[in-house]
């Protein structure tokens, strides 16, 4: 071996390594990037009261680490093998709160996915069909229910008020109603009663709610609409 083959291997090497790692730092600068956009997304279209800062600032973080774990085992079954058994000790305590966090947060993975392979442009122009996609359910409101949809939850004395009291009274202002749930108390003194309502078109819902809290044996009232869906 000669002097210059000897300085031109560990040349040739870093050189190649450099070349690894400048790929590496580009691929989690974009997921990063990418990581943003869907969080902003996620910001934007949620609606949630579980809204929570830290599962924001997760899903920017996740997708480069993602990322960064696919290209570290491409291509190596054994590095798979034993990167999967050591996440499986690993618990996750978090629980998912709302069905659309769970979207989030396939949608991050998936993505870090394609970016690990090298498939930097198909991760941004999915990202970009899909942000499209969440945002065009939003404007349409697909899925809601209509506004005249109510949920109903009272508290009736049993001797004072009956379940078909409050029936008489709501029949002026709603096209239909249904009893959802009833509980009765040990000793049967009061009665918790839910139920769903449709209003009619010209019904005044204030009219209503001062219609039934004329019957004496109302303890409790509550209604909401049922489009409004609470998240704990």
């Amino acid at each position: 071996m000669n002097i210059d083959s000897f300085f031109q291997m560990p040349l040739t090497y870093f050189g190649s390594k450099l070349s690894y790692f400048i790929n590496i730092f580009y691929s989690l600068l974009f997921a990063f990037i990418l990581g943003l956009l869907i969080a902003y997304v996620y910001k934007k279209t949620s609606r949630s009261v579980s809204y929570s800062h830290s599962f924001v600032n997760s899903l920017v973080l996740i997708l480069p680490v993602i990322a960064l774990i696919i290209i570290f085992i491409s291509n190596s079954i054994p590095r798979a093998i034993g990167l999967f058994g050591a996440f499986s000790v690993i618990r996750f305590r978090t629980a998912i709160k709302d069905a659309k966090d769970m979207f989030f947060v396939l949608w991050v993975l998936a993505t870090g996915f394609i970016i690990g392979v090298d498939q930097i442009p198909s991760a941004f122009l999915s990202t970009i069909v899909v942000s499209g996609m969440v945002y065009l359910l939003k404007i349409v409101n697909f899925g809601q229910s209509s506004d005249s949809s109510y949920i109903l939850a009272c508290i009736l004395e049993g001797s004072k008020t009956s379940m078909s009291d409050v029936s008489e009274s709501l029949e002026k202002y709603v096209v239909k109603q249904d009893i959802l749930n009833i509980q009765t108390t040990k000793d049967e003194k009061q009665t918790e009663l839910t139920m769903s309502l449709i209003l009619k078109k010209q019904a005044d819902l204030n009219q209503m709610v001062s219609r039934l809290k004329k019957n004496n044996g109302l303890k409790a009232l509550n209604i909401n609409p049922s489009k409004f869906n609470l998240e704990y």
